[in-house]
């Protein structure tokens, strides 16, 4: 009906631009002559006994039509602005219709040129309603014509292929009102058969979930049956979630392709079968260590349980007749098993080394911790006493303190209150350590140390990032030893932590300093240190970073011990490495040598550091005496003694690559 009317006012419009206005407000104001005329006529026809009120409105029909008749072109401007309006709405339906007609067909983007052709010829409209009218009207009706053509098409085209709505009192409607009672018969007895029943205590009716999980998950669990999920606290939650997900994209695939609810039904009934095949099979076993010989068989085909899962599963079954505890090391365990598998198997590991002093075996973490650190229970073939029962929960209790500690040291989080004189800067070194320069084999000493102290325990964080650098990053040593001597040292740590001295530990790092990363080798490796054009250069940020933290101490003499200045914090992350010699570098003012310089650009003696904005911005290609007030006004230390060089060349590199390999003897000790 739109093309029609549409295809009408098109015609008379282009054949009769100059007359269609007018013409048509005198035929709108005819149509309000005539009514209103025959009302006054019969109201002066009826007999004055019958007559009721004065056909007031007829007067005003009147005399509007009348003035639409004599002053047919003002309102022919009007009727241009309403024919625009017209046109913009027709535009943005049919723009709305093809992007609709995108859920069951594809569309191409051809075919809204027109309606956007349409909308913005309404708009002309709109704005220039009392332009050259006739102009503005032809301009109306061909684009009404489009408007038309373009209607049929698309209905020709997409709108009869759209999928059939039911109409009101047909088959179709019988069958969809069928098609309902079939799915909410279904979804009555898909959530009888698996999610829920309704009991009665106290003859109080109650709804219960027939499927329960643990503590830690069982609201969760709950909270996605009901489609209103709370916040995921637990890697068990995250995978619970992952998994409804799976299963909704899985099924609204399916359903995707069905073109009517009867399909879909039929698909429904296919996947609802699937549940129907599948059989949970009950075992009851004569005794608890028959059922636990089978549960851990069970969990040993496909994905099985992680060490944590069967250590919690142990613990849980020696503690059925003393319920209470049993019920505290449940709770426990759900809390140290809230993280992700290797996140816990790595903790396990860890605590294990240093309670210890050795590590587990690579795939006897389980049976390991049974033999020693659950030893009370390693042959229990009964009911086991209160003591014992006492000395379990005791242990997972210690696990899970022994957790918490774990979960910030390993993240670089500081695992004390910390007070004065523990400095932001000593804190710092914590998060260096773990997370900039990975020294995860520190872990299972870095764990045991917290019970020395807070200032006991950054002194140790402190030398154990400078000896790491220097003996395994710097000259390659393997870290067997090391392995062997941080877990010996963590359990002496636990033995007695107030007797416990670190000198100990300190002086046997320095023999291995002394022995394999002594000042002739340390120098030698570092001057091997290169640039890397296509890496993070994490390496050589720490290395120029912590010679700045040093840098007003080396500068005033090396008499004391080293200390860092520790009023600023460099951020590793943000920190870039600058060549002195530039890579790509603009004509040096210098008569000096660049031999030497050139051949070995990416080296120690031609490098620095520097903020991203001064390496990108300030300094680029620049020659060396452009950089040198750059490098004088940097906040990196080190810098201010580069900038006393004048020129550049190969002799100030090789006497700036002394200066920093001497440096750093000094400051990367134990």
């Amino acid at each position: 009906m739109r093309a029609v009317c549409a295809l009408v006012i098109g015609l008379v419009l282009v054949m009769f631009p100059n007359q269609a206005g007018d013409y048509f407000v005198i035929t709108i104001g005819v149509i309000f002559l005539v009514p209103s005329l025959i009302s006054i006529i019969g109201y002066y026809a009826q007999n004055a006994e019958v007559r009721r009120r004065f056909p007031i409105e007829g007067i005003g029909s009147l005399l509007f039509g009348l003035w639409l008749v004599i002053m047919p072109g003002f309102f022919a401007d009007l009727l241009t602005f309403v024919l625009g309006f017209i046109l913009v709405m027709g535009g943005v339906q049919q723009i709305a219709s093809l992007s609709a007609a995108r859920r069951w067909t594809p569309v191409p983007g051809g075919f809204y040129v027109v309606p956007v052709l349409i909308l913005l010829a309404g708009l002309i409209a709109l704005f220039n309603p009392t332009g050259v009218r006739s102009t503005a009207f032809i301009i109306i009706g061909i684009t009404s014509l489009v408007y038309a053509v373009s209607e049929l098409i698309n209905w020709f085209k997409f709108t009869r292929l759209r999928p059939k709505a039911p109409v009101t009192g047909s088959k179709a409607d019988d069958d969809d009102i069928e098609d309902a009672k079939i799915i909410e018969k279904r979804i009555e007895k898909i959530t009888d058969k698996y999610l829920i029943y309704n009991d009665e205590i106290n003859r109080h009716p109650l709804v219960v979930n027939k499927l329960v999980l643990s503590v830690a998950d069982d609201e969760y669990f709950k909270s996605l049956l009901s489609d209103s999920p709370i916040k995921e606290e637990r890697d068990s939650h995250k995978r619970l979630s992952r998994a409804l997900n799976k299963i909704k994209v899985y099924i609204q695939h399916k359903l995707s392709v069905c073109s009517s609810i009867s399909e879909k039904i039929d698909v429904l009934a296919l996947l609802e079968g699937v549940l129907y095949n599948c059989t949970v099979i009950f075992m009851d076993c004569d005794s608890r260590e028959s059922a636990y010989k089978l549960f851990q068989a069970l969990n040993d085909r496909g994905a099985g349980l992680t060490e944590g899962d069967l250590l919690k599963s142990k613990t849980l079954e020696v503690l059925e007749k003393h319920p209470q505890m049993q019920s505290q090391v449940n709770a426990l365990w759900d809390d140290i098993l809230k993280d992700e598998p290797r996140s816990v198997e790595n903790f396990l590991r860890t605590y294990y080394a240093s309670a210890m002093g050795k590590r587990a075996g690579r795939t006897s973490l389980y049976d390991d911790y049974i033999e020693n650190i659950f030893h009370d229970i390693r042959d229990v073939t009964e009911d086991i006493s209160e003591d014992i029962a006492k000395s379990v929960c005791d242990t997972v209790k210690t696990l899970h303190n022994e957790i918490v500690v774990y979960r910030k040291v390993v993240s670089g989080e500081w695992p004390f209150e910390s007070a004065q004189p523990i400095t932001d800067w000593d804190r710092n070194r914590l998060r260096v350590l773990v997370k900039f320069l990975s020294y995860d084999i520190t872990m299972p000493l870095l764990l045991a140390a917290v019970k020395l102290g807070e200032k006991k325990f950054s002194l140790l964080v402190h030398k154990l990032e400078l000896f790491m650098f220097r003996y395994k990053t710097i000259c390659g040593n393997s870290h067997q030893i090391l392995s062997t001597i941080f877990t010996i040292e963590a359990r002496k740590i636990r033995e007695d932590a107030t007797r416990y001295s670190i000198n100990n530990l300190l002086n046997q790092l320095k023999e291995l300093l002394s022995e394999k990363a002594n000042d002739e080798t340390f120098s030698i490796q570092l001057e091997n240190l290169k640039y890397n054009t296509s890496g993070n250069n994490k390496i050589l940020r720490y290395f120029f970073s912590t010679l700045c933290d040093y840098e007003r101490w080396y500068s005033t003499g090396t008499t004391q011990k080293p200390t860092a200045y520790k009023e600023n914090i460099i951020n590793y992350d943000t920190v870039t490495i600058e060549h002195i010699y530039s890579q790509n570098p603009k004509e040096e003012v210098s008569a000096e040598s660049f031999t030497e310089l050139i051949s070995n650009e990416h080296k120690l003696f031609n490098l620095t550091i520097l903020s991203q904005d001064d390496n990108s911005e300030r300094v680029k290609n620049k020659p060396f005496n452009e950089k040198r007030p750059i490098y004088e006004a940097s906040n990196y230390a080190i810098n201010k003694v580069l900038s006393e060089y004048t020129c550049w060349g190969d002799e100030n590199a090789r006497s700036w690559k002394e200066y920093l390999l001497k440096f750093a003897c000094k400051v990367f000790v134990v």
